[in-house]
């Protein structure tokens, strides 16, 4: 993480210091000609997001997150983000899988940057971990659920498959 790395979430920063890390950020963002996905996608809370399922197809280069995010007061959302030309080394994948309901890692934090023509898609975990994965472009689809832990699935959902398939 570049700019809301794990000591900005701990606290540990000034505020001054986060409140200039956050217009760092969103300048940085601003600046990059988001298309309107793109946009959703950095406008999206992630914060305290729960990992629903995942699947990465290398081959078709599609990767497919679904999380759950949300809180008490606004209320929870399944958000699906679905990848395309997506790349992930087997590090960020590993994290990815190992962070799948019904383990209790969550998302701290997320960034969007452009990287030569694409953009890298960074999430820190809690309690430990960052994923990157790199992609071209992102589809995000959504629905309100009743509750954060209502309907989250007890079994772990997580693939890397061969063959093409559709997010």
């Amino acid at each position: 993480m570049r700019y809301f790395t794990r000591s900005f979430i701990n606290g540990s920063w000034s505020q001054e210091r986060r409140r200039k890390a956050v217009a760092a950020y969103d300048a940085h963002v601003s600046a990059l000609g988001l298309s309107p996905s793109l946009q959703m996608l950095w406008q999206i809370s992630f914060h305290d997001a729960r990992i629903l399922a995942f699947t990465y197809e290398r081959s078709a280069g599609t990767l497919k997150l679904r999380m759950r995010r949300g809180d008490l007061q606004a209320g929870y959302w399944d958000v699906t983000l679905c990848f395309s030309e997506a790349a992930i080394t087997a590090g960020s994948l590993r994290l990815l899988r190992d962070a799948v309901r019904p383990s209790n890692v969550e998302v701290l934090a997320t960034e969007l940057e452009e990287s030569i023509g694409l953009f890298k898609y960074r999430l820190l975990f809690w309690p430990k971990g960052e994923a990157t994965l790199t992609f071209k472009g992102v589809v995000i689809k959504s629905r309100a659920v009743s509750s954060r832990v209502k309907f989250l699935t007890p079994r772990i959902q997580s693939s890397v498959v061969c063959g093409p398939t559709r997010c």
